[in-house]
């Protein structure tokens, strides 16, 4: 397979039922599993979020009850524009044009959530 057709299969989706789906970014935690989103249909437009994955995986790696931890994981969540809720990563999704982008942005937050190490001891 050539490197144009890998770009262009970057992403997996997966329809769950009418009106969600299921994204394989192409993103690999450190812990070798695939990145996954979801995109569930709205009333007022679409929701992307994780299903709670990341604070599971996060879990893991960091006291999450620690203020400089929650600090750190609320500026992140606020500069990508995403919100947690009840364990939840998500954030809205106006119009379909948006979806791409907002994938995007989802990478990178996880990405800056997992590796908050770099701000704090290294993870053991």
């Amino acid at each position: 397979m050539d490197i144009k057709n890998l770009l262009n299969n970057a992403f997996e989706v997966k329809e769950i039922k009418p009106g969600s789906l299921q994204i394989k970014t192409g993103a690999v935690l450190p812990n070798g599993k695939n990145l996954y989103c979801f995109i569930d249909k709205t009333p007022n437009g679409y929701i992307i979020s994780d299903k709670k994955y990341v604070l599971k995986y996060m879990n893991d790696l960091y006291l999450l009850n620690a203020n400089d931890v929650k600090n750190c994981i609320t500026s992140v969540i606020q500069i990508n524009k995403f919100k947690l809720v009840q364990g939840v990563l998500f954030s809205e999704i106006k119009a379909e044009s948006e979806v791409v982008q907002k994938i995007f942005q989802y990478v990178m937050c996880v990405a800056q959530l997992i590796n908050m190490y770099a701000f704090f001891d290294p993870p053991a």
